[in-house]
């Protein structure tokens, strides 16, 4: 992650909670084939992040993998879709 003075105070962030989400991409969404991806960028929305709102964070892909949905425990899903993981080597602010 990036630095945050409170880290225990800080996993109540909004942002920190989304993280987990944004690590997952259904692969018919994208064809990771056709792209050479290195950074990719968080878009906070006006409703949850409110001032924090916009393209705030960024962070390096240091891995991709291929998974079934229902292997993703963060958020629980019966989905036996493939999906890329993103291994982030850690989130930077702009």
């Amino acid at each position: 992650m990036f630095p945050y003075k409170d880290e225990e105070g800080y996993k109540n962030h909004d942002f920190y909670k989304s993280i987990e989400e944004v690590n997952y991409t259904k692969c018919s969404n994208i064809n990771l084939a056709e792209h050479n991806i290195k950074f990719v960028a968080l878009a906070q929305s006006k409703r949850q992040f409110a001032r924090e709102a916009g393209i705030t964070y960024y962070g390096k892909v240091i891995d991709i993998k291929v998974v079934k949905r229902n292997t993703i425990k963060d958020i629980p899903s019966d989905s036996e879709e493939d999906y890329y993981v993103f291994k982030i080597e850690g989130w930077d602010k702009l």
